[in-house]
């Protein structure tokens, strides 16, 4: 487990791997996976950050499909982690 150190280099990473992710569409996996497995070690690293990316690519392709008149909205059929009224 890291220290709290480990976890303010982790955030901040994550913070600048997502924004580059966002601006460039790529690029998050290649900044993340040497980072976590720096702080979590190897074994870790890409059952992690698989499962980071899935949640979060599942949540950001689920907003199209969301009418105004559905009443609940998922992420996906797997993990409920976002509620939208309309």
């Amino acid at each position: 487990m890291p220290d709290a150190l480990g976890w303010l280099v982790l955030g901040a990473a994550a913070l600048v791997a997502s924004t580059v992710g966002g601006v460039a569409g790529f690029g998050t996996g290649v900044i993340m996976v040497p980072i976590i497995a720096w702080i979590l070690g190897i074994k870790a690293a890409v059952p992690i950050l698989t499962v980071a990316m899935l949640i979060g690519r599942s949540c950001g392709s689920s907003r199209g499909c969301c009418s105004s008149s559905a009443r609940r909205c998922s992420c996906s059929p797997v993990v409920d982690l976002s509620r939208q009224t309309g």
